[in-house]
């Protein structure tokens, strides 16, 4: 089976359908245009201004699989899922078909950061960039045996954090509360 969108003239997918394989490839399993062209009058009708263009429901193709509601990109030649109205700045990622943070914006790492597993992560409240620690255990500073009575953690503050020193962003706080175990009821 072959997955087809069904186009309008903007170019707006209106809805998405499957077609045997023998209504729009051949035996090797190549796309026929008149094979589609015909599947596309028996469907819609031979005056339709509408189109039935090739989707790959796996994402095995360019763009993301064609939904109600994304625009086919002729330029681009992949479907086109609507920019989030509520991120005005988002850019079109010309690859897989999506809108995201523009990374040109992104600050670039220094060498240090980069080599203490620093990134730079969008915040979609603020619409920036915020300089975060991809720690692993090793990176985590050890607790000593009163603060681990005591309740405490480490959290990594990029407020404080000072270039080349790493060290300088853990901060000691306090643990979530530990959680309550419930009763066991007796059983007689």
């Amino acid at each position: 089976m072959a997955t087809y969108a069904i186009v309008n003239e903007d170019n707006e997918v209106l809805n998405v359908l499957k077609l045997a394989d023998e209504q729009c490839e051949d035996e090797n399993g190549n796309e026929v245009a008149e094979k589609v062209t015909a599947a596309k009058n028996d469907i819609l009708g031979a005056e339709s201004p509408m189109r039935l263009i090739k989707t790959s429901i796996n994402n095995n193709g360019s763009g993301t699989c064609a939904r109600v509601g994304d625009v086919w990109n002729e330029e681009h030649q992949m479907f086109i899922e609507p920019q989030p109205a509520d991120r005005p700045t988002y850019v079109l990622n010309t690859t897989e078909g999506t809108w995201g943070p523009d990374e040109s914006t992104k600050p670039a790492l220094t060498a240090y950061q980069q080599s203490q597993g620093m990134v730079y992560h969008h915040d979609l409240g603020t619409d920036t960039w915020e300089l975060c620690l991809e720690a692993d255990e090793s990176q985590i500073p050890t607790l000593t045996e009163e603060e681990v009575a005591a309740n405490k953690v480490y959290v990594w503050e990029v407020e404080r954090y000072v270039e080349g020193d790493i060290s300088t962003g853990w901060v000691l706080v306090d643990g979530p509360p530990p959680e309550e175990e419930e009763p066991v009821e007796e059983t007689e």
